[in-house]
Formats: C-alpha cells, structure tokens, sequence
C-alpha cells in the first residue's frame, strides 16, 4: 500500500495505457488541456472499462468504487487521483468566454514562491 487509495504505482506500461485512455502520451506535457467533450470524443470510458484489470490491481479493494460505472466525472477523477502518484495535480478552469477544461501542472513548479529582497516603496 502506497497511500489511501493505491496498493501500488502503475509500472511504464501500465502507466502509457491509462494515459493513452485520456488521449495523453506522457506527464510531461503541461500545456495539455482536457475537456469533457475530450473525453467524450477519445470514448475514454470504454478504453477505461477495456483495461480495468489494471487498474483493479491498482487500487485497494475498498476504493473499488472510483472504478465501477466508469462515467466521464470518474474518470477525471481517476486521472487526477493517478496524476498524484507523480507530482502532478490537475486544475479546474471555468469561463463564460471558452469551454471548461483541466490541465495538468508540476506540483513542484506551481508552489514555489519568488521572493524579491530588492524592492523600495516610495510615499
């Protein structure tokens, strides 16, 4: 057991097939953006039900219900709860203007604060 949800880290191969389910070919992509019609487009979820055998090796028997019924909700949960394994976290942007979509970003990169010593403030 690796955390709450995982007994274990997908290997390589497994790891390219979950990937391959969302349209993704690795993590390094960041300016990837992922949409429900994606999703929808790519038929995610029957990709998903085909390698279910992974993933039911993948997570515990008590967190079996992430993976029944597969709907496109789940599966971006499923990805998001997968992209955490890595260092990678998955956000939720929403606008009148474009269409909602998540994207994929370095935990590492985004929480680092620059901090700028050299600042003067005139009154």
């Amino acid at each position: 057991m690796i955390n709450q949800l995982f007994k274990r880290r997908p290997n390589k191969e497994e790891l390219k097939k979950i990937l391959n389910c969302y349209g993704l070919k690795s993590l390094d992509n960041d300016n990837l953006r992922i949409t429900i019609y994606n999703l929808e487009y790519i038929d995610t979820i029957n990709k998903l039900n085909n390698i279910l055998y992974i993933l039911t090796e993948l997570y515990l028997n008590c967190k079996y219900h992430f993976i029944e019924n597969i709907t496109n909700r789940k599966a971006i949960t499923i990805l998001r709860q997968i992209l955490r394994l890595y260092n990678k976290k998955m956000k939720f942007y929403n606008s009148k203007r474009f269409i909602p979509f998540y994207k994929i970003y370095n935990i590492e990169l985004k929480s680092k604060i620059k901090i700028n010593n050299n600042v003067k403030l005139k009154f």
